[in-house]
């Protein structure tokens, strides 16, 4: 769907699924097939949830993919509604504003975006090679639960 034809309820509905079900993710593997560099980056907006209805919803205002598969050890089947690449950075630019618990992992995502270039036939610098590794390695420490001490 075109920028310009989101709905503002949608967006907000989307940040809040985002926020409580969903995850932002950038990640890196190692590829020796690659001619210039010895990585694949990925950026990646993923909503996983027990019901099909909402993934479903998600899919058609939205686009991307969805998938399911099955728990084995509960025997329930996840939906998996999937985003990724340059559209994902179109979608996080527009839930930025209504995004709350994930806004943090939202804005390394962009600036992550920023990184990639249209043409990916050219090396990589060892300076961008290194930002992005910073902003996974922050990404993956917002995402560290930490307990509250409980003294007795």
């Amino acid at each position: 769907m075109p920028a310009g034809k989101y709905k503002k309820q949608d967006l907000a509905y989307l940040a809040g699924i985002i926020d409580g079900e969903g995850c932002i993710q950038l990640s890196k593997s190692m590829n020796n097939n690659r001619r210039y560099t010895p990585y694949s980056y990925f950026s990646t907006i993923t909503v996983e949830m027990g019901c099909k209805d909402v993934p479903e919803w998600i899919l058609k205002r939205f686009g991307g993919s969805l998938r399911s598969r099955i728990r084995k050890n509960r025997r329930l089947t996840m939906w998996t509604w999937q985003v990724s690449n340059g559209f994902s950075e179109e979608l996080v630019n527009h839930l930025l504003p209504f995004l709350v618990q994930k806004k943090r992992e939202a804005e390394l995502f962009i600036e992550f975006r920023k990184t990639i270039k249209s043409n990916r036939k050219v090396a990589l610098t060892p300076k961008i090679l290194l930002f992005r590794d910073l902003l996974i390695r922050e990404l993956r420490g917002l995402r560290k639960i930490s307990f509250p001490k409980i003294y007795v």
